[in-house]
């Protein structure tokens, strides 16, 4: 494999959707899925899945690098874990099963293709979160290549044929609550494993543009601005879940040259980052600078994106950034607490932020 082309800035390609299976992994899913299964249903996990994980390993790895090879700028492990590109919520649950709730699309010619969807049978249960294990094997397969992990969009649980068990919820609102609750917490699993990239897919609008389908809904009674509305108040509350911000270290060797130990008492900050002030604060030190050596010492920093007017180009453009953080260090001494100043200046590895796309083309099942 070659070292691969540098990515692109700001331009940026990525593959959207799943890559084809090769037969090792096609044979591996075969012996562990039950016929009609689509996720990870009980029978299922009640199997030895080492075979298909080592398979899922094998066909990431080979995926992964070849991606790199060609140069793309995000990469994915191809949604080689899922049965159905949307298991990344579906095999995180229970409660549903895949067999019971047949659906009509169209394929690229037109012609009409039957396709099993889940049906909630009773309340959700949330059992796992695979999503989170995906990012955690893909951030240590891809070195420092950008990587994404996708997630059904949440207003795809608004569709107005969502099989709704009466004893499980009291109407469709509160089904579409419930998921976006779980998938909240999917999400913030995968961000805390190192997911920067999350791509929301297949949501609802597609079907609202989409003549047959309209007709189905007003058919049925239902008002297509009604449900415009719900989709959109869906998908912009799982936007709002996702964690807003990073908390950044800023590492320091404080040498004390002289022959006896410094107490640091107090320390206030000012951070700038490309000469605009982020954020300053105070922080109770409590540290001891041993004599004639080094000390190291941390500052975390809480960076906030809602708090960075005009730096999205800036974050999706860069891999560094230079940074001042100056302030003053609280010092003990025999007549109190002494004020030293202190100004330093550097360049800084830039916290990705969690990017997100919504892809609205509808996708055919494997």
């Amino acid at each position: 494999m070659s070292a691969g082309r540098a990515p692109r800035s700001p331009a940026r390609a990525e593959i959207v959707g799943s890559l084809l299976r090769p037969p090792a992994l096609r044979d591996a899913i075969d012996a562990v899925y039950e016929p009609g299964h689509r996720a990870l249903l009980a029978e299922e996990r009640a199997k030895d899945l080492t075979a298909l994980r080592r398979a899922e390993d094998d066909a990431i790895r080979e995926a992964v690098a070849r991606q790199i090879d060609l140069g793309l700028d995000v990469v994915s492990d191809g949604e080689f874990r899922r049965y159905m590109f949307l298991n990344s919520f579906w095999d995180a649950v229970e409660g549903f099963s895949t067999d019971r709730n047949p659906v009509e699309f169209r394929d690229e010619r037109g012609e009409t293709v039957t396709w099993h969807v889940q049906r909630i049978e009773e309340r959700l249960r949330m059992v796992d979160s695979p999503a989170a294990r995906e990012a955690a094997f893909l951030a240590g397969a891809t070195g420092d290549r950008p990587f994404k992990v996708t997630f059904p969009a949440a207003s795809l649980f608004v569709h107005p044929f969502t099989f709704r068990p009466q004893d499980a919820y009291a109407d469709a609102g509160e089904l579409v609550s419930h998921c976006i609750e779980i998938e909240r917490a999917l999400i913030a699993d995968a961000v805390e494993a190192g997911a920067m990239y999350v791509q929301l897919d297949f949501p609802l609008y597609p079907y609202l543009v989409d003549p047959a389908w309209r007709g189905r809904f007003e058919a049925a009674g239902f008002d297509l601005a009604d449900v415009l509305d719900a989709a959109i108040a869906a998908d912009t509350a799982v936007l709002e879940g996702i964690p807003d911000g990073v908390t950044i270290a800023l590492h320091y060797r404080l040498t004390n040259p002289n022959g006896f130990d410094i107490d640091l008492r107090t320390l206030s900050y000012r951070l700038e980052v490309e000469g605009r002030q982020l954020v300053q604060g105070e922080l109770p030190a409590g540290v001891r600078i041993r004599a004639t050596g080094d000390t190291p010492i941390a500052i975390p920093v809480r960076l906030r994106w809602r708090d960075l007017p005009d730096f999205a180009q800036l974050l999706l453009t860069r891999r560094e950034v230079a940074y001042r953080i100056s302030g003053e260090a609280g010092v003990g001494s025999p007549v109190g607490t002494v004020g030293l100043p202190f100004d330093h200046a550097d360049r800084v590895a830039l916290p990705r932020l969690p990017s997100l796309g919504v892809e609205a083309q509808g996708r055919a099942a494997p």
